[in-house]
């Protein structure tokens, strides 16, 4: 898990050094590797606290794009403090798919760490509405939303592997 957001976050330094997403370049620029003192700092900046925070600025991106690409994957990092952002995104976001994407990783955020009760009760307030009201386009994925919401209720038999297997592109980066 760690090495996959270290991943992404080499993509993300590489992107803003670079200014663009060309990844052919980057091979071409790369290919006969970094001295040891390059790749120090580029993983010193790829850690920093900074960059969890200049990343999730991009939640309130003008491109809805942009702002569900931030989202997905931001249950990895297993972090309160990235949870409350990501709801207090949820809160303002207009978007009907962008609002999904937010619920959903909120809710695999919530489940991926021991919470305090205020914050687990921020998550279904703010979570519960929006994802009772969402309508997917795609009539398999709004089952499974259908299904995921289910699973969740308490004293339900229903599991959400299955509908989140289904609803993969919108939780997976």
């Amino acid at each position: 898990m760690l090495a996959h957001f270290v991943g992404w976050a080499i993509v993300f330094d590489l992107m803003r050094e670079h200014g663009s997403i060309d990844w052919k370049g980057w091979i071409a620029r790369y290919s006969e590797g970094i001295s040891t003192g390059e790749a120090r700092d580029r993983l010193d900046r790829t850690l920093a606290p900074a960059t969890v925070d200049t990343w999730l600025t991009r939640l309130a991106d003008a491109q809805p794009m942009v702002r569900a690409a931030t989202a997905k994957g931001l249950w990895k990092l297993r972090s309160a403090s990235v949870l409350n952002r990501l709801l207090d995104a949820l809160e303002r976001e207009h978007d009907t798919e962008t609002r999904i994407v937010f619920s959903i990783n909120a809710l695999a955020a919530a489940g991926e760490m021991p919470l305090q009760p205020e914050l687990t009760g921020r998550v279904w307030r703010t979570v519960w509405p929006r994802l009772r009201r969402a309508e997917l386009v795609d009539g398999a994925e709004n089952r499974a939303l259908g299904e995921l919401m289910r699973s969740f209720r308490y004293g339900s038999r229903g599991a959400s592997q299955e509908p989140l297997e289904v609803l993969r592109r919108l939780w997976a980066e």
